[in-house]
């Protein structure tokens, strides 16, 4: 299966190319256009949709019907310079030989004997999305909590999903001081969803990572969702993170063929963690199947056949608080997994999906 950003030279991650620092400085720039427009459609969804308090009724409806008109003008006014920002990305992916950015931390890198990772679906999608699919508050509310929650888990190496792209440089801001590698615009897409992953890490990256975009094709509303695999190697484990199709079996099954050939394809003598949003119902014959394959569901061995989070709150945090996404292991990894609650009420939530971190002996 066909990568997009070969490594040019092994453990070089910095663009190889001129056309990759053009690229990835119109990526940066098209992000910072982008972000006005998205904050004044976050906050038109706040002040339309968040409930009311009793006391002081009349007052609230007026500031509400005031900061929805403020912000409504806002969303008019910066949607020309998100368009124009929508132009420089496919400009940008044109010139990219990657589907990624690298940007260097200021933190050390670590090498302890056993590793942590972290996988978190933040719901950190631009705009009103957050409110609508994840009944939690605008992705850039809920930046603060995110550094607390990762500073108290700790990990070497964690992997964001459904995390916004025009967030990069806020994500670097709150982190750099503290990891070495940032690896953001992970499958950048100029006129849909973008594959929305960050992966940050301050143990050794030994190769540069791949993205691996899908080509199973979709229909309906993720259609416009671009989705694909993006593979890291360390010095003990290969990690391959994930976000497979939400709604449909059928497609999943083809990317779980994906999944394999990406795995035969880039075997280098260790073993495999694959982790994200899987999507797949535990003791279903579709992850039977899976595991069929000689993968090991970590979160079924150690909490049973728990339901994984898909459909949003239908089956998420609030209807399912024991929903939990995916950790598969092949070949020999030892590891043992926390489950971290992420959710709450309108207020303190960091998620609607719990993050898994494992530790790697």
């Amino acid at each position: 299966m066909e990568s997009i950003g070969e490594s040019i030279e092994e453990g070089i991650y910095p663009p190889q190319v001129f056309s990759d620092h053009i690229a990835e400085g119109l990526n940066f720039l098209a992000n910072e256009m982008q972000r006005p427009f998205w904050y004044s459609v976050q906050n038109v969804h706040k002040y339309a949709l968040n409930p009311l308090n009793d006391s002081a009724l009349t007052q609230q409806v007026a500031s509400r019907i005031l900061n929805v008109g403020v912000y409504g003008v806002g969303t008019a006014l910066s949607m020309f310079i998100a368009i124009g920002g929508f132009f420089l990305k496919g400009l940008a992916n044109r010139l990219h030989s990657r589907a990624f950015t690298y940007w260097e931390g200021r933190g050390e890198e670590v090498r302890p004997y056993t590793r942590k990772v972290l996988h978190l679906n933040v719901c950190m999608f631009p705009g009103g999305l957050p409110y609508l699919f994840g009944g939690v508050k605008g992705a850039g509310e809920r930046l603060e909590n995110l550094k607390i929650f990762i500073q108290e888990v700790n990990p070497d190496i964690f992997f964001l999903s459904e995390f916004s792209q025009t967030l990069s440089g806020k994500l670097y801001d709150l982190f750099a001081q503290d990891y070495k590698h940032f690896f953001v615009n992970i499958g950048s897409n100029a006129l849909g969803m973008d594959v929305s992953m960050a992966v940050v890490s301050r143990e050794p990256i030994v190769s540069e990572p791949k993205f691996f975009p899908s080509n199973v094709p979709t229909e309906g509303d993720q259609k416009f969702c671009y989705r694909g695999y993006f593979f890291v190697e360390t010095e003990k484990v290969n990690y391959l993170y994930i976000h497979l199709h939400p709604k449909d079996e059928k497609i999943r099954q083809q990317q779980l063929l994906e999944i394999m050939e990406i795995v035969d394809e880039n075997q280098n003598g260790k073993g495999w963690v694959v982790l994200g949003d899987s999507n797949i119902q535990r003791g279903t014959e579709e992850h039977e199947a899976f595991k069929s394959k000689g993968f090991e569901d970590i979160v079924q061995k150690e909490y049973g056949n728990v339901e994984t989070c898909i459909n949003g709150l239908e089956k998420g945090a609030r209807e399912n608080p024991e929903s939990i996404d995916g950790v598969f292991v092949l070949g020999d990894v030892s590891l043992r997994t926390t489950i971290h609650e992420t959710y709450e009420t309108l207020g303190q939530e960091l998620s609607d999906h719990k993050g898994i971190s494992a530790v790697i002996d």
